[in-house]
């Protein structure tokens, strides 16, 4: 490729990757990243930006993995925005807002066979730890050497969405497959809240029952120390069935009531 063609091939990814509306909003801090993530484009052998706004990576023969590259840019613009900023501050920055988002917008999506595109396809976000003050630009560029290895040791999640892809015979199967997933996941979710509902009423029921012991033992006091002693002799004299808190509470203040211990 000769330096025109080459020069050619970076315009031509720049305008794949953003709108025009986007190009004269876009931080300066982007646009340094931009200049790297096209040249790591261009001598890609398995990523391609022929889908507007997008970086489609060839995962093997049956999946691909795109990454939304422009709707993580708008999204931190509009972060920038909101925060008067023209790039992330670092976290000893005391005016520092919370961090912009750092996520991987990516899906997995059928690759051959497909003819519903994304329809064929389960979002799997990936958190960029650590990189709250990085450009986008700078995210994409890692996505981009990430998808050149082969993607290494994908998260648990994206792993399990490229099982589930490659898994599925056709559209049918894969759209069944995952109402099936989604129902499974609906039942867990009404069990744990099942759960949670059970475990709150567990302890309502705990708190009126200390209440109520509360006010017994209340109660008993102020009826304790209006007997007189032949009253607490009865009383003491009397048998207490096992499990009740206020009778033996009642039993024991009018021993020490009759018996005061020595001072």
């Amino acid at each position: 490729m000769n330096e025109r063609e080459r020069m050619d091939a970076w315009k031509e990814i720049e305008g794949n990757l953003l709108s025009e509306e986007l190009v004269p909003i876009i931080p300066a801090q982007e646009w340094k990243g931009l200049t790297l993530l096209v040249e790591n484009l261009v001598s890609s052998n398995v990523c391609s930006t022929e889908e507007k706004g997008r970086i489609v990576a060839e995962l093997d023969s049956d999946v691909e993995v795109v990454l939304l590259f422009e709707k993580m840019l708008r999204r931190r613009i509009d972060f920038l925005s909101l925060h008067g900023l023209s790039r992330p501050l670092p976290v000893s920055d005391p005016s520092r807002p919370p961090p912009p988002d750092c996520h991987l917008d990516t899906w997995v999506r059928r690759k051959s066979g497909n003819e519903v595109g994304d329809m064929w396809a389960r979002r799997t976000c990936i958190l960029a730890t650590s990189a709250g003050m990085l450009p986008v630009t700078d995210l994409a560029v890692t996505f981009v050497l990430w998808a050149e290895a082969g993607f290494p040791e994908p998260p648990k999640k994206m792993g399990e969405e490229v099982a589930l892809i490659k898994l599925t015979e056709d559209f049918v199967d894969f759209r069944n497959r995952v109402i099936e997933e989604e129902r499974v996941q609906n039942e867990r979710l009404m069990e744990r809240e099942e759960r949670r509902r059970r475990e709150l009423e567990r302890i309502r029921e705990q708190i009126e029952q200390q209440d109520e012991l509360e006010k017994g033992i209340e109660d008993a006091d102020k009826e304790i120390s209006r007997m007189s002693w032949r009253e607490l002799m009865e009383v003491v004299q009397s048998t207490v069935p096992d499990g009740d808190q206020i009778g033996q509470h009642k039993k024991e203040i009018a021993e020490r009531m009759l018996c005061p211990a020595p001072q």
